[in-house]
């Protein structure tokens, strides 16, 4: 895209308007309130789906023992595309949702996914309410070491968490010790 259109980031226009509340003394935008609000109704309806249906209980089965899932009679490929499609819904809903406030560029997955697999991996590589906890515990050091520190080492936040986390306890804040016999 670069080479054949532009390197500057073009804008994205945003889903809500452009419009300030005051909490508390905080200023907080529409478009942050939507942004949440969408991103908790996709969250909650996905956990509703794996956790109420067949189908995502056969989703979670193909997950955890392919081998096991495929005696029981589950379509183990159809499983996989389920799963890839409905990532590519939420993957596709996220970028429409954080693209106004980080802009359109090439390559503006690439801190994303690596903040959101620090994330997951604090609280709990194999825990999903782990992993959203994770997330806000990483946005909210990061905006905090940006407002009282510097807005330099902002980035630099998630990693010094996610170090300090594998090494008192390598499982996550939530997950739990899986022994496997081999």
């Amino acid at each position: 895209m670069r080479a054949g259109y532009s390197a500057a980031a073009p804008p994205f226009p945003s889903l809500f308007a452009a419009t300030l509340f005051t909490v508390a003394g905080v200023n907080v935008s529409l478009a942050d309130l939507g942004t949440l609000a969408i991103a908790l109704a996709l969250v909650l309806g996905t956990q509703w789906y794996l956790n109420k249906t067949v189908t995502g209980r056969a989703m979670q089965a193909v997950a955890q023992n392919t081998e096991s899932a495929t005696v029981l009679g589950i379509d183990v490929p159809r499983m996989i595309f389920y799963t890839f499609a409905i990532n590519a819904v939420l993957a596709c809903a996220a970028a429409l949702l954080v693209t106004p406030t980080y802009l359109a560029k090439f390559d503006m997955g690439e801190s994303l996914g690596t903040k959101a697999f620090f994330a997951a991996i604090i609280g709990g590589f194999n825990n999903s309410r782990g992993a959203l906890l994770g997330g806000v515990i990483v946005g909210v050091a990061e905006n905090l070491a940006g407002a009282y520190i510097s807005a330099a080492y902002k980035d630099a936040v998630a990693l010094v968490i996610f170090m300090a986390v594998i090494f008192f306890k390598p499982q996550g804040l939530l997950g739990k010790k899986v022994e496997r016999k081999v």
